[in-house]
């Protein structure tokens, strides 16, 4: 009753008490978090992350129907999913990208089997649910071969981004 009474009447003491809790409950979700994140193995990752995006997509694709408007899903690009030629600028980063890939994780994501797998999993729960999908990776195929796409595995540049948004404004506008 003592630390409600104070954290009532003192915003220091109420402050204090919120921080130090909060790093007391983020530390125990964090340690939980990871225990659970490390006992399992990259196709069980993704399973649980096709599950969650499975979910996600069925509620989008509910409150689309309940409240009449259309979802379009456009698939994330990266650097080794696209066949777009790189710049010389990007083959360098593509060649970072997959040393750091492999000096940090245990599985190569960047693989293209990962990205059709993953892809072909979104497009049928998008079919399955009415919503239109869209492959970015595919889309920019006819960006400027010139222009710098990437900044890293999955990060655009302005020009990406631009390119990128004058894609989906076309997609909306059909």
């Amino acid at each position: 009753h003592l630390i409600y009474y104070l954290s009532n009447k003192s915003k220091i003491f109420k402050f204090i008490i919120e921080n130090l809790f909060s790093k007391i409950r983020l530390s125990k979700i964090q340690k939980k978090t990871r225990k659970i994140s490390q006992s399992l193995n990259f196709e069980n990752k993704l399973e649980n992350i096709k599950k969650i995006n499975e979910n996600d997509l069925e509620i989008w694709s509910s409150l689309s129907k309940q409240f009449n408007f259309n979802i379009i899903y456009l698939f994330q690009p990266a650097i080794t999913w696209t066949k777009r030629q790189p710049t010389s600028n990007e083959e360098g980063i593509k060649s970072e990208v997959l040393k750091r890939i492999n000096q940090y994780f245990n599985v190569d994501f960047s693989k293209f089997e990962v990205y059709l797998n993953y892809k072909n999993f979104i497009q049928k729960v998008c079919e399955k649910n009415s919503i239109e999908f869209y492959d970015s990776n595919e889309l920019i195929v006819n960006a400027n071969k010139d222009e710098d796409i990437f900044i890293d595995f999955a990060h655009l540049t302005t020009y990406g981004n631009k390119f990128i948004a004058k894609e989906i404004s076309k997609l909306l506008r059909k």
